[in-house]
């Protein structure tokens, strides 16, 4: 990703959105994470995590699970009992982090147009 195609992204990404919100995670006064939440575009009855990135500089550190976190709780402050979410396939990291929380491979898998890979599709179903 060029940092022309990564500024037209977010910078799209975080203009306000009536059902979508920005979290971001800070350490030492730097931006260090960043989520995007709202609803599942593919059906309402969801809470879905649009993106979760980490900076390189401070993966391994515990900043994306502490994000995803926040963000499963914002997600279930607004009503949501299930969330869903896409990975890239190939993201053993971010699948192993996902799965570490409770989210569940469906078996649905589909190439974004923007992004050309594959991608797979995860959900995380309220506990009874």
């Amino acid at each position: 990703m060029t940092l022309d195609v990564a500024r037209h992204m977010w910078s799209a990404a975080v203009q306000p959105h009536a059902d979508r919100s920005t979290l971001l995670a800070e350490f030492d006064d730097k931006v260090v994470g960043i989520a995007r939440i709202g609803i599942d575009p593919d059906n309402a009855n969801l809470g879905h995590l649009f993106s979760l990135y980490v900076h390189p500089d401070s993966s391994g550190k515990g900043f994306g699970r502490k994000l995803l976190l926040e963000a499963m709780r914002h997600i279930g402050q607004k009503g949501f009992t299930s969330q869903s979410l896409w990975v890239f396939k190939d993201n053993r990291t971010a699948k192993n982090l996902y799965l570490s929380e409770g989210f569940t491979l469906t078996g649905e898998e589909r190439i974004d147009p923007r992004w050309q890979i594959p991608e797979t599709k995860m959900v995380l179903n309220a506990k009874p």
